[in-house]
C-alpha cells in the first residue's frame, strides 16, 4: 500500500533512537527521537496532527522567547490541546 505524503517516515539510527520524516504544507521536516518504535509512531503522528490544528512550530527555527510567545497568542494550551483560562494566560505573558 502506498502511503500519501502526510504520513511521514521513521528511519532507525541507532539502538532506540530514530529520525522522524514528516511533512506539513508541503514543507519537510525531520526530528530526533529516542525511544521505542512504538513511541516513536505516537511522536510522528502528533507532530502530523499539530500541522492539522495549526499549532505545528518549525523545530529548528524559532527561539524559546518566540515559541513562548506563540505559545500564549494560541491560548497555551497544554497537554490535551484544552487552552488556559484568560487570568493564567495573563499571568503566562
Amino acid at each position: 500500500m502506498r502511503r500519501s505524503h502526510g504520513d511521514g517516515h521513521i528511519y532507525k539510527r541507532s539502538e532506540n533512537s530514530f529520525r522522524l520524516r514528516y511533512r506539513i504544507n508541503g514543507k519537510r521536516y525531520s526530528a530526533p527521537f529516542h525511544g521505542t518504535r512504538s513511541e516513536a509512531r505516537k511522536k510522528l503522528r502528533e507532530l502530523i496532527r499539530s500541522g492539522d490544528t495549526g499549532t505545528h512550530i518549525e523545530p529548528d527555527k524559532i527561539m524559546v522567547g518566540e515559541w513562548i510567545e506563540q505559545w500564549i497568542a494560541v491560548g497555551a494550551p497544554g497537554q490535551k490541546q484544552k487552552k488556559a483560562g484568560r487570568r493564567t494566560v495573563e499571568r503566562y505573558a
